[in-house]
């Protein structure tokens, strides 16, 4: 288990993320990207994070190269396959009770920037 997410540093083009909003019912009309991902046709990106195909998270930490490209900032929020929760968690110990899971991902994971 590691202590802090602040101790974790990505390589290359990884992300460090951690999830800020549950997921609810799935949507109804998809279409297939051409990256492979389902997302609604007649959606606007915010109310993409609604559905149960994506999560919302916070970006805590990123790669020197991507900060070098400035694609993203630490504390922008993205959206992201939920499918990816379970595989790419990691558990961080923290002062209270339980701790908090953080994601790393490749930044071609990520579906889009979004506002607060």
């Amino acid at each position: 288990m590691i202590s802090s997410s602040k101790s974790i540093i990505p390589l290359l083009n990884k992300v460090v993320i951690k999830k800020v909003a549950a997921p609810k019912a799935a949507a109804k009309q998809l279409s297939k990207t051409t990256s492979g991902l389902y997302i609604p046709e007649s959606q606007k990106v915010n109310s993409l994070a609604g559905n149960g195909n994506f999560s919302k998270a916070q970006v805590l930490s990123i790669s020197e190269q991507l900060k070098e490209k400035s694609v993203l900032n630490v504390g922008d929020f993205v959206l992201y396959p939920s499918q990816l929760d379970h595989l790419t968690s990691v558990k961080v110990e923290s002062d209270g009770n339980e701790g908090e899971q953080v994601l790393l991902v490749n930044l071609e994971d990520l579906v889009a920037k979004v506002a607060k």
